[in-house]
């Protein structure tokens, strides 16, 4: 008798994850999965060069980034119902001073008290009106985590 897997909290995700070539629905579950379970919101960006080539070349040190937002999850609330605020395929400029392009560069996740300064104004442009907007640039924790594809 073969024995039992134990099946924890992100499991169901787990098994839909990386099961399809589609990156943005593979983006999708990933944010599904992680909010509101784990975290408030959620968001998952691919960077654009990976879009562009076939071959992505990563310079030491980036004078900036551009990444395409992929997925997005706020709470429960469908990636739909931010859509006129922060939409799906997007691309995003990071100068090279924003934690995003420090996790990219050095490969290490940044963990901030907030929302970093750059993402903050873009946001306050974006909908300063919007209470979810204002939820979001009031957070205590963020965390940006990067990705390895193929080893980079």
């Amino acid at each position: 008798m073969a024995p039992l897997r134990r099946r924890g909290y992100f499991s169901p995700a787990a098994d839909a994850i990386g099961s399809e070539l589609d990156l943005r629905l593979t983006g999708r579950h990933v944010v599904h999965a992680l909010a509101p379970g784990f975290c408030d919101a959620a968001s998952v960006y691919l960077l654009q060069r990976w879009l562009l080539e076939e071959q992505a070349h990563r310079a030491a040190d980036p004078p900036q980034i551009e990444a395409r937002r992929l997925a997005l999850r706020v709470g429960s609330d469908a990636s739909e119902e931010w859509e006129h605020l922060l939409p799906v395929d997007e691309v995003l400029v990071f100068p090279r001073e924003t934690p995003y392009a420090r996790a990219v560069a050095t490969g290490q996740s940044q963990l901030l008290d907030g929302v970093d300064g750059h993402t903050f104004e873009r946001l306050r442009r974006t909908g300063h009106d919007d209470a979810g907007v204002k939820a979001l640039l009031g957070s205590v924790s963020f965390l940006i985590v990067p990705l390895r594809l193929r080893g980079t």
